[in-house]
């Protein structure tokens, strides 16, 4: 990224340093980004890659200033995942109006949200409504009982382990 209008001087280059002890084969993979936004106000970057959404200020280069986890509990599957070529699939990233907030896209029409500064997440399902009808709220994950009640598989794992992982559905 360009600091001046004229290019007679070096890039900007966001990276975080990796700890060598967790570096593996699928490092680069999961690392590389996906999706970057600037701000409304321009200050700071906001940048997905597979398992994470970090938030960079720009006049800090060396770490993001936030980082929120989207698909930690898919770690332990990253074989699987780079077998069926999941592992490269790309998601967007955006910010709020207000900068407030950030969301970015995930599995099986699902998107998150975070609230910057807090340990706030929300998880939405996207679907198609008819045209001009209300739209109405839905829970996503539900307790066993719930999920009993309706007799039907639920849509994400609050534990992260999904029994039917890998399968076609």
């Amino acid at each position: 990224m360009r600091d001046r209008a004229l290019c007679d001087a070096h890039a900007k280059i966001f990276e975080e340093a990796e700890d060598p002890s967790s570096r593996s084969f699928f490092s680069e993979i999961i690392a590389s980004v996906s999706d970057i936004k600037f701000s409304h106000n321009g200050r700071y970057l906001l940048t997905r890659d597979y398992l994470t959404v970090k938030v960079w200020d720009i006049h800090m280069e060396n770490r993001p200033v936030e980082t929120y986890t989207v698909h930690d509990h898919l770690r332990t599957k990253l074989c699987a995942l780079y077998e069926n070529d999941s592992i490269f699939d790309k998601f967007e990233c955006g910010w709020s109006g207000d900068d407030q907030h950030v969301l970015t896209g995930s599995y099986h029409n699902l998107f998150r949200t975070y609230a910057r500064g807090s340990s706030e997440a929300k998880m939405w399902e996207a679907r198609p409504q008819e045209p001009h009808s209300l739209l109405r709220t839905r829970r996503v994950c539900g307790g066993a009982g719930a999920r009993a009640q309706r007799g039907r598989r639920p849509l994400c794992f609050p534990d992260g382990e999904d029994p039917h992982f890998g399968e076609r559905r």
